[in-house]
């Protein structure tokens, strides 16, 4: 076979391993900012990639498109506030016709970006199933946030899964009344996760004196759960930014609350 299958297992590390090897091409004449963002700011076939000046992201452009045509990669689909330097058939289809005072939430990884703010959000595309284990697992796979910024709203679900897996009952089996409220309150809850943001930047603040992790952790007997913030501070001027938390439903098997 001249080509790799698309789709098979290897194709995530066959992609990657091209791309490496383009740079390794090219490591003495190309420029190393240029090579590190082949190394290091790829995923599969998705680059993402933020720098602290114009001039240095429309140079970045340029040459990532020069090196990387080298092995026959043509960069495509873009999405920047830099459109006037990009051909516009290598645009992003959503953005080709663009109204310039606001620009367009564009999905990054299942992740949404909403260019025009800069932050990151949540597209809620609910589809409602009936009030069984089926429908509640197809229900709570749907959430997906980026760097688990909505686990204190996903982890009831997981615990009613939990509890219905308990009881043996089947993947259509209806569920007891009381936990079918509390289903349908989770349900009815589920647009106003539209409502929640998270900066792109964590240094909202420039020239940053200051810059502290600050991590939380708990437990009871249905979860636990951990949650890390960033406190910057500059001058007299601080702010705190999230950045990461992880919760997880307690174990069939009982642990004590310190463990």
């Amino acid at each position: 076979m001249m080509v790799h299958l698309f789709g098979a297992k290897s194709s995530p590390a066959c992609a990657s391993y091209a791309l490496h090897k383009v740079a390794d091409d090219n490591e003495t004449h190309a420029n190393q900012e240029t090579l590190e963002t082949v190394r290091g700011s790829f995923y599969v076939d998705d680059c993402l990639k933020s720098v602290d000046d114009v001039d240095m992201a429309i140079r970045l452009v340029k040459e990532l498109d020069l090196l990387l045509k080298s092995g026959g990669f043509h960069l495509s689909k873009y999405v920047s506030s830099l459109l006037s330097e990009i051909c516009e058939s290598d645009l992003s289809p959503t953005i080709v016709y663009l109204d310039f005072d606001r620009l367009p939430v564009n999905k990054t990884l299942g992740v949404f970006w909403n260019a025009d703010s800069d932050n990151f959000v949540i597209k809620v595309r609910l589809k409602q199933k009936p009030a069984a284990r089926r429908g509640n697992l197809f229900m709570a796979s749907q959430i997906f946030a980026p760097f688990s910024l909505v686990q204190p709203y996903a982890l009831p679900v997981k615990r009613l899964m939990q509890q219905l897996c308990e009881m043996n009952l089947g993947l259509d089996d209806s569920i007891p009344e009381d936990m079918e409220a509390t289903w349908h309150r989770w349900v009815q809850a589920l647009p106003k996760l539209e409502d929640v943001t998270l900066p792109r930047c964590f240094m909202p603040l420039e020239n940053a004196g200051s810059i502290e992790l600050h991590c939380f952790s708990d437990a009871c007997e249905t979860g636990y759960g951990a949650v890390c913030y960033f406190r910057i501070a500059s001058g007299s001027s601080w702010c705190c930014q999230f950045v990461i938390g992880k919760s997880r439903v307690a174990p069939f098997k009982a642990l004590s609350i310190p463990r």
